[in-house]
């Protein structure tokens, strides 16, 4: 097995994406994984898989630590022709959310902690300033309200 197909693996990118480099900066202490979509693969503007129209601009998702090194997910997200949608959009990407900036592991993990502890530990122990954290944590407390009903909450009058 590869170094490519062994990060392949471990990341679960899902289909249609590949590791194709890695490369640790030991300088700034970072682990650095390079992906690309598969040739002639679909993917998801949310409303039907397509072919790719082009790649957006690289970017980078901060994604959990390799060991004590920081890890960094670097590709360009495809863009997608839809029949629904106007122009071509940016496809929805199964291991992130759309504008965050984090893999979902990263999410998943930073949320968990911050059950544990509170954001200043948190943010120390991700080496992510908590200003890049909340938003997370505020995205997953809205979503799981959107969730909750509460009509069979009664107000109680005490005597």
């Amino acid at each position: 097995m590869t170094e490519n197909e062994m990060f392949n693996r471990a990341l679960n990118l899902g289909t249609g994406w590949e590791v194709y480099h890695v490369a640790f900066n030991a300088e700034q202490k970072e682990l650095q994984v390079y992906i690309r979509t598969v040739r002639g693969s679909l993917h998801t503007c949310g409303h039907s898989g397509r072919r790719i129209y082009d790649h957006g601009k690289e970017r980078e998702w901060r994604h959990m630590n390799f060991f004590q090194y920081r890890a960094v997910l670097i590709g360009k997200p495809p863009r997608v022709d839809c029949d629904q949608c106007s122009t071509p959009k940016t496809a929805e990407l199964s291991w992130a959310r759309e504008r965050s900036g984090f893999s979902l592991y990263f999410e998943v993990l930073m949320v968990l902690l911050a059950k544990a502890m509170s954001m200043n530990e948190v943010s120390r122990l991700l080496g992510e300033h908590d200003t890049t954290l909340w938003p997370i944590l505020h995205h997953y407390v809205d979503e799981a309200r959107k969730e909750q009903t509460w009509e069979e909450v009664k107000r109680k009058l005490w005597t």
